[in-house]
């Protein structure tokens, strides 16, 4: 089912707003955003997205956050905005620390002659998700990397339940692939979605 122009007006602000505060987003806290719906009107709109499959109650009825369809609908249906800026250093090892340290991803690339995976801010994300079960899945997934990628042909999405190897459900595993190299960001589902595919066009542009 698709969104009327409100409902994708809504549904943004609250994606990015979720991302920027890390919580679920209230009807009255998005209302003192936009200005020009009340929390009623919002929450009426709200109860439409969850009926579409795009928003769910978050578990402690605190507010909403998106589904695994949510996150893509926000990722393949509005022009890419950087929810935060990141430029280009001297070196490609600079660039990929910065971007793991800002967006808090671990960040694995490869050239195609290359046997090994180089990863960048394994340090940061371990130390920023006191999760047991969060930190465990990125154990896994990085024990099973070469797998996981071998199986993906060329780009690919995957949020929370997609990732058959995570049992948290709260990861989010991105992986392109070009004719020069591998790259992928290995992070939370409430992730900088826009940002991380202009790094992709940006190296793609730089190779």
């Amino acid at each position: 089912m698709s969104l009327n122009e409100t409902q994708r007006h809504v549904f943004y602000n609250l994606v990015r707003d979720h991302i920027r505060t890390k919580k679920p987003i209230g009807s009255k806290i998005l209302a003192k955003k936009l200005k020009i719906f009340s929390p009623p009107t919002l929450r009426f709109h709200f109860r439409k997205l969850v009926k579409k499959g795009y928003l769910r109650n978050s578990k402690n009825f605190t507010g909403r956050e998106p589904t695994e369809k949510g996150w893509h609908y926000y990722l393949e249906s509005y022009e890419l905005k950087p929810e935060i800026k990141i430029t280009f250093k001297n070196s490609l090892e600079e660039f990929l620390e910065n971007v793991a340290w800002l967006t808090e991803n671990i960040v694995f690339f490869r050239k195609r002659d290359s046997d090994q995976f180089i990863f960048k801010g394994l340090k940061k994300v371990l130390s920023s998700f006191n999760d047991k079960d969060f930190l465990f899945d990125i154990g896994e997934l990085i024990e099973n990397l070469e797998k996981i990628v071998a199986t993906i042909e060329n780009d690919k999405i995957l949020i929370g339940r997609e990732i058959k190897e995570s049992k948290s459900g709260s990861l989010s595993l991105i992986i392109k692939k070009t004719k020069d190299f591998e790259i992928g960001f290995l992070g939370h589902k409430i992730n900088f979605y826009h940002t991380l595919f202009l790094v992709f066009r940006d190296l793609n542009g730089r190779k």
